[in-house]
């Protein structure tokens, strides 16, 4: 059973967040680390000495302050993440016209906590993101999709089935709706869906989820490692529901997809391959094992 969790995105604000964001990252993928977070804070410290009490003024200092905490946040320095994305919310919550700013903030926050497994407050940070959210009158559909995906992993991990199955399809339906069956948001959420009913013993549902994500990323046709996964997903089902024949079939088009992909997908191909063992160790197939052990012996 594989799942898939959604990157949040990193979203700035106008030229000047932009413009200090793109030199941070310009020095970084130069290898320039000293050189990236020495304009991350002369930014900051700039944005600091000019402000006059303006709309404008706080603005910008949010904006570098939120540019420096994704960059910390990227080398891992967590704290100092913490500490500018806190400042950056403190400028702007609860100002009537900031439900984006706080919103993608508190969603950034979530995300730098799920990272270090501080996941009561993981939690905390995406409810007040997608509270936000909920309050613009013109929805950031990819934000509250991810986030409720996101909030519903955590959810799923903490056994909180109910909780989980509805955020899950509330991304599910956004996703569907303003995004298309086809795109990997959409895919991305229907496998995890599957994957919850899947856990909760609910295979009919779980096989409908599963069958959704496979033909999107089918038709969207961009990445065989997910339509591999779909594959494995399926297979898994297909076994416990008692159904050998199309088991073994989606095993077989796992790991043929699995084949044609990278090797930094080792993993998750031979977690198919263990589970398609399983399947043949308890039907007695031992000429299939010998030759799936081979395949996992031989890698990608």
């Amino acid at each position: 059973m594989i799942e898939q969790q959604l990157p949040f995105i990193e979203v700035g604000g106008n030229f000047d967040w932009t413009e200090t964001d793109d030199r941070i990252r310009a020095a970084e993928a130069e290898g320039d680390l000293s050189g990236a977070q020495e304009i991350a804070d002369t930014a900051v410290q700039d944005a600091r000495s000019n402000q006059n009490g303006s709309h404008k003024d706080a603005e910008r200092l949010l904006f570098c302050l939120e540019a420096r905490a994704d960059w910390s946040s990227r080398q891992g320095n967590y704290l100092d993440a913490k500490d500018d994305y806190l400042e950056a919310i403190s400028l702007v919550a609860g100002k009537s016209g900031q439900e984006g700013a706080v919103g993608r903030l508190y969603g950034s926050l979530g995300y730098l906590f799920e990272s270090t497994e501080k996941f009561d407050e993981a939690i905390d940070a995406y409810e007040r993101a997608l509270e936000q959210l909920g309050r613009l009158r013109h929805p950031a559909v990819i934000d509250e999709v991810r986030l409720s995906n996101n909030l519903a992993f955590l959810y799923a991990a903490k056994d909180d089935f109910d909780q989980a199955e509805t955020l899950f399809l509330k991304a599910l339906k956004l996703a569907h709706g303003e995004l298309g069956a086809s795109d990997p948001d959409t895919t991305g959420v229907c496998n995890n869906v599957g994957a919850l009913y899947q856990k909760a013993g609910h295979l009919e549902q779980a096989r409908e989820m599963h069958v959704m994500a496979l033909e999107g990323r089918k038709e969207d046709g961009g990445n065989k490692a997910d339509i591999a996964q779909s594959h494995g997903n399926l297979a898994i089902v297909f076994a416990e529901e008692g159904n050998e024949k199309e088991s073994r079939s989606h095993f077989e088009s796992a790991l043929a997809n699995f084949q044609s992909v990278g090797s930094e997908w080792s993993e998750d191909f031979e977690a198919v391959c263990e589970n398609y063992l399983q399947l043949l160790k308890n039907v007695g197939d031992r000429e299939g094992e010998e030759r799936v052990k081979a395949l996992l012996e031989k890698g990608i």
